[in-house]
């Protein structure tokens, strides 16, 4: 079964669970439709925990609803989980070490990859387009002559 989006192009990519091609329109999770299905069900499993019991720590979640330690943390690091503001437990920036509540970087370093990145990026002039006018109209082909 294939979704099609025909507003947007895709892009085959593998499945981050199972490894199969799928399209990937470039937003959401690398999952396949399947893989997508089954994500959803289990961080439903987590939430529905959450709201019914309150804050949990990962191994108390992890036996409650039956999703691995592993699983729980990867929601951290998506920013779909937050460690609660008055828990000692935290996760680590994965480039200074610091302590988080969710994510993977700090915010210093965020800035920082931000800043390396946008400075790196070389564009060819072709590449930047001309600001629309505000005013509506029909597409049309430009000529370059």
């Amino acid at each position: 079964m294939t979704t099609s989006h025909p507003s947007a192009s895709s892009t085959p990519k593998n499945c981050k669970r199972c490894k199969r091609i799928f399209n990937y329109y470039g937003i959401g999770h690398m999952y396949c439709p399947s893989c997508l299905a089954i994500d959803n069900e289990i961080f439903e499993r987590i939430k529905k925990y959450l709201y019914e019991h309150g804050t949990a720590t990962t191994e108390e979640l992890s036996a409650a609803t039956n999703v691995s330690i592993h699983q729980i943390e990867v929601y951290l690091r998506e920013g779909r989980l937050e460690i609660p503001a008055n828990s000692n437990i935290f996760i680590k920036c994965e480039l200074c070490g610091a302590k988080l509540r969710s994510g993977r970087y700090c915010p210093a370093c965020a800035s920082k990859l931000s800043h390396t990145f946008t400075s790196s990026y070389t564009y060819d002039q072709n590449e930047v387009g001309e600001a629309a006018p505000s005013q509506s109209g029909k597409m049309h082909f430009l000529s370059k002559d």
